[in-house]
């Protein structure tokens, strides 16, 4: 009873994107007519397909079913042997199914995107960009980033030149662009230039950007400044002329008029003032008596408007298999809003793996461990988080050899009403 099963070719290479077929062949080796079902085990089954899956044979029949592997485009399956297995099920007689094994050489492909944020900066002394890479290829990518600047105005700055990247993954880092030569006054100058991501293998890819430089003085300082100097001209000769002898009239005027009166409420809020300074004595004096000495009146201060805050979150992720993630110091912003403004990652012991950044369950960043030992960035708007919102922390663990990871992260920012 059951069956026996054979695969044509138990070794296949193709390259992402293509198709490639083998035969898969069935045998009844029992007595009874049997139903044999076929599948396809392993991480393969995403990508392929058998045709047909079900077949009915005879005591003695054989049939072969075609088995059709199209790895897609993408940074996943990877590059190198994917193993699988083929199931012949019988229905008859369970215990009596066959299993072959074969392997799948996937080719390896480099695919590189690059976006370079915004594409027109504006600055006085310097314009800063956010470089984007992606590692599209099914393989690890090592790449340069290099500079072109046909005129020769600008200066690069750009923390680690040369890039790292497993499959699928992001690498993000702030580009600083600097004229050589700053001006006080005149128009705005485009400077325009060419950021490059060669990879050591495959082709470069290529993004273009400006750096408008503005003069040092505004043209409205000196709009400002002229016209605060006409007016001040107009006030000084209006003073001297017309408004300081006519003040000078009315108050000598009005100084004659009211000085009698004056003169006797002058000499009767004297009298007034000794009196109650009199009787204040006095009452001091009991006062003093009374309580022990001068009680200072409390003062009340303003409640500040805004309240710093800082955070360090210190993971320890214990190495995974599998796609998932551990989480870490979550915590929850009840009472008030939290304004994100700087992010630090640490990864001191070289961890390889993922983190995440994320609102709630929605990733805000997300970052390769191997790229990056210190990192940090600095938002000019900040990352709002509303009351109610939660920070989490994310890691998945990819070291051998059941290593932890390690990393931190310090958040600081400011809570508002």
């Amino acid at each position: 009873m059951g069956v026996t099963a054979s695969l044509a070719d138990a070794q296949l290479r193709l390259e992402p994107g293509n198709a490639a077929s083998c035969g898969f062949t069935v045998l009844n080796n029992g007595t009874v007519v049997d139903q044999v079902t076929i599948d396809i085990l392993g991480e393969v089954s995403a990508w392929s397909t058998v045709e047909p899956e079900t077949v009915n044979l005879y005591p003695g029949e054989s049939a072969t079913a075609t088995i059709t592997f199209s790895p897609p485009r993408a940074s996943e399956p990877l590059a190198g042997p994917v193993r699988f297995a083929l199931r012949a099920t019988s229905r008859e007689d369970p215990a009596g199914s066959a299993v072959e094994e074969g392997v799948v050489e996937v080719g390896a492909f480099t695919e590189v995107s690059t976006t370079l944020t915004p594409r027109r900066a504006h600055g006085r002394r310097r314009g800063v960009f956010k470089l984007f890479v992606v590692n599209r290829g099914n393989a690890s990518l090592n790449a340069t980033v290099s500079f072109e600047d046909p005129d020769e105005m600008l200066e690069f700055r750009l923390r680690r030149r040369k890039l790292h990247l497993a499959p699928g993954l992001l690498d993000q880092r702030r580009l600083r662009v600097a004229p050589r030569r700053r001006y006080l006054r005149g128009p705005e100058q485009h400077h325009s230039f060419r950021v490059t991501v060669a990879p050591d293998h495959g082709e470069p890819t290529l993004t273009d950007a400006v750096l408008v430089q503005q003069p040092l003085l505004p043209d409205w300082v000196l709009a400002t400044a002229t016209a605060t100097a006409v007016l001040l001209v107009a006030f000084v000769a209006m003073w001297f002329s017309v408004l300081k002898p006519n003040i000078k009239s009315a108050a000598s005027n009005a100084v004659d008029a009211q000085m009698s009166p004056l003169a006797a409420a002058v000499d009767k809020a004297q009298r007034q003032a000794q009196a109650a300074s009199n009787a204040a004595g006095h009452a001091g004096a009991a006062l003093g008596k009374g309580s022990g000495g001068d009680a200072p009146a409390p003062a009340n201060a303003a409640p500040a408007l805004t309240q710093p805050v800082d955070y360090r979150i210190q993971a320890d992720s214990a190495p995974r298999s599998g796609n998932g993630f551990d989480t870490f110091a979550v915590r929850a912003q009840r009472a008030k809003p939290l304004d994100v403004t700087d992010i630090q990652l640490q990864n001191p012991a070289g961890d390889v793996g993922m983190v995440e950044i994320r609102r709630n369950s929605t990733v805000w960043l997300r970052f390769g461990l191997q790229n990056f030992r210190d990192y940090d960035d600095h938002f000019v708007v900040p990352v709002r988080f509303n009351k109610g919102d939660t920070v989490v922390f994310a890691v998945s663990c990819k070291n051998p050899a059941g290593k932890h990871c390690t990393p931190a992260l310090t958040f600081s920012g400011r809570t508002t009403p």
